[in-house]
């Protein structure tokens, strides 16, 4: 038995790697990029403050593009050949929304106890706006007009979108990724770029039958399916010292165009132009093969993925308490105030979805 432990000993123990948290910076990051973007809608005084070209909606298309990765992604690893693809794809969806779905719901009704307190002497318009709120309580709405938060109508519009396209991604994989995907990303880009004034559509707004919201989903989506090409392709390759330098050079490089065009250059055009960029970037970052994964490997940084969801989700309703109540301040206190008030709302957010974890396993018991 000795001799048995000692070869046991003896033999090469296998250390899982760490996790690469450089995506969920990335998360964190553009979801304060999607906050700044509101900023303007304070009820501030002094100057008017200018936000970086298509700040929302670049921040919102890194999103579209990460989630058109990780989709393919998980639906590939299955390698799936049952008959059934629409089944399945109607239970990967579903299964996403389950994730954010407790998180939603707080923050819906976070939003709810805050517009009545923002509208608590107009009887009548706090019913008309809980009344046409209904959609965004259904999760259905597609665009942010007429909602009490105006920023979730991505994640409903990317979860309709997902759903044709996991259904592609099961059905005809090779079409979904390397004809589908790329064709519908440059077609729809050459679309908006010359139509719309070198700018992703605007989501409230209608362009023949569908909203730009849906268009840009879908874009985005597809772009991420192509990120999720560039990926495998890098997977591929042998992993040498030179490749690796080799991969981590681009990575800054892309980064740094990207990041130094849209808040440096500031137009339409240049940011319109970048984002072709960001799904090369998205992949790198996503294969861990660049050096740049070691600045993130620190277990701490586990949080940057559920705090930048509840930064996207808690920010906006803040805003309205903060120009009903302290209107006319700074820009900067504005900010600083509803900084405050979101910090206040992810923990709110955080508490209510902790309440309902722990009632839900004791009733199991």
């Amino acid at each position: 038995m000795s001799k048995i432990n000692a070869n046991i000993a003896a033999q090469p123990q296998t250390v899982p790697p760490k996790r690469n948290y450089e995506l969920d910076f990335l998360k964190l990051f553009f979801a304060v990029m999607v906050f700044w973007c509101h900023t303007p809608d304070l009820e501030y005084s002094g100057e008017k403050i200018t936000v970086p070209p298509m700040l929302g909606r670049a921040a919102v298309h890194f999103f579209f593009i990460l989630s058109g990765m990780l989709m393919a992604n998980s639906i590939a690893k299955r390698d799936y050949s049952g008959s059934d693809p629409a089944k399945e794809a109607g239970g990967f969806v579903l299964k996403k929304f389950k994730a954010i779905s407790l998180n939603y719901i707080a923050a819906f009704l976070i939003s709810v106890v805050i517009f009545v307190i923002v509208k608590a002497k107009d009887v009548v318009s706090v019913l008309k706006t809980l009344i046409s709120a209904i959609p965004e309580m259904l999760f259905v709405h597609i665009e942010p007009k007429d909602t009490l938060n105006v920023a979730t109508w991505y994640l409903a519009a990317m979860f309709l979108c997902m759903l044709p396209l996991a259904y592609l991604l099961y059905k005809k994989r090779g079409f979904a990724l390397y004809i589908f995907a790329p064709v519908t990303a440059v077609t729809l880009y050459t679309l908006m770029y010359y139509t719309n004034k070198t700018a992703v559509y605007s989501p409230n707004k209608f362009y023949t039958v569908v909203t730009g919201g849906i268009i840009d989903t879908v874009f985005g989506l597809c772009c991420g399916m192509c990120a999720y090409n560039i990926y495998k392709y890098i997977s591929t390759r042998p992993k040498s010292k030179s490749t690796r330098i080799l991969l981590t050079v681009t990575e800054v490089l892309l980064y740094g165009v990207f990041f130094g065009t849209w808040f440096g250059l500031r137009t339409n055009k240049t940011t319109m132009t970048v984002l072709l960029l960001l799904p090369i970037a998205i992949a790198i970052t996503f294969s861990g093969q660049s050096y740049i994964v070691r600045l993130f490997r620190f277990r701490w940084m586990k949080c940057f993925a559920p705090l930048s969801l509840l930064i996207y989700l808690s920010h906006y309703p803040c805003i309205l308490l903060v120009n009903n109540f302290f209107g006319g301040k700074s820009y900067a206190d504005s900010v600083i105030l509803t900084s405050v008030f979101t910090a206040a709302s992810c923990l709110l957010n955080w508490f209510i979805v902790y309440v309902i974890k722990l009632i839900c396993k004791t009733k199991r018991r």
